[in-house]
């Protein structure tokens, strides 16, 4: 009788072990799936227009509601930016003009009033000062839930700002 008894407490013990085991490894499989899963650049650009802005803004954000596991980046880097100068002729050339300090902190808030405008919700996305590169820069990052964050990869350690004050292109309410 008592080598009945402990025989059944015996498999019991294993049976529970068991599922145990297959509920951790199952979880195990998951959290190795959620971890494998990375951080993807979906578009870059350097100069641009407010139209240009709200457009990138717009598709970005249909690829974020394709899936709710999603989180926006948008990484700025200040740097250069270029302009098109007109000679007396017509003709056009790209000149690259330094910034004023605080360019790049006035367009994440021009993107963020877009994103109020538009109704698009702004917990969605996240704005990350890049630091700075030879040009002006804006990286759009998909992230899934669970996996690591972008770094920002300047290029450089520091800018020569020109005297005035941010290129504005104020186009957020329109």
């Amino acid at each position: 009788m008592k080598s009945k008894i402990l025989a059944l407490i015996c498999c019991v013990f294993v049976f529970a072990f068991d599922v145990s085991a297959q509920a951790e490894g199952a979880r195990e499989k998951e959290e190795a799936t959620t971890m494998k899963e990375e951080a993807t650049m979906t578009d870059i650009f350097g100069t641009f227009s407010c139209e240009d802005i709200k457009t990138r803004l717009e598709n970005f954000h249909v690829i974020l509601t394709e899936e709710p596991k999603l989180r926006g980046v948008i990484i700025l880097y200040e740097g250069k930016q270029a302009k098109y100068i007109y000679n007396r002729e017509g003709k056009s050339a790209i000149r690259y003009i330094p910034p004023s300090f605080g360019e790049s902190a006035f367009l994440t808030q021009e993107m963020q009033e877009i994103l109020i405008f538009k109704k698009l919700p702004i917990e969605n996305f996240l704005f990350i000062d890049g630091g700075f590169r030879e040009n002006f820069e804006v990286e759009f990052w998909i992230v899934p839930n669970g996996a690591k964050m972008p770094k920002p990869t300047p290029t450089l350690e520091t800018i020569k700002y020109r005297k005035g004050v941010p290129l504005k292109i104020e186009c957020g309410g329109s």
